[in-house]
C-alpha cells in the first residue's frame, strides 16, 4: 500500500500501475482511495466516520472498519 500526504500540487500526480493508492489530505480532512480498474483509476472519497472501502485493507486482513477520522488522527495530538 502506498500512502501520500499531499502538497498543494501533488493531487495532479498519479503513480503508474499501482493497484491502489491513497491520498490523505489533512487540510480538507478526507482520504481519497484510487483503485486501478481496467487501466484507469476509480476514485472514492471518505471523510469523518466514513468506513474506508479498500481491497488492500481486506487483503491485509483488516477485520474491523477503518474510518477516515482514524487515519487522519494518526500522528496528531489529541
Amino acid at each position: 500500500m502506498q500512502t501520500e500526504i499531499i502538497a498543494t500540487s501533488a493531487r495532479n500526480t498519479k503513480p503508474s500501475k499501482l493497484p491502489e493508492y491513497w491520498i490523505v489530505d489533512p487540510i480538507v480532512k478526507q482520504i481519497t482511495v484510487l483503485t486501478l480498474v481496467s487501466g484507469l483509476y476509480e476514485e472514492a472519497v471518505f471523510a469523518g466516520d466514513d468506513a474506508i472501502a479498500s481491497a488492500m485493507l481486506s487483503e491485509l486482513g483488516q477485520e474491523s472498519p477503518l474510518t477516515a477520522r482514524q487515519v487522519l488522527q494518526v500522528g496528531t495530538s489529541k
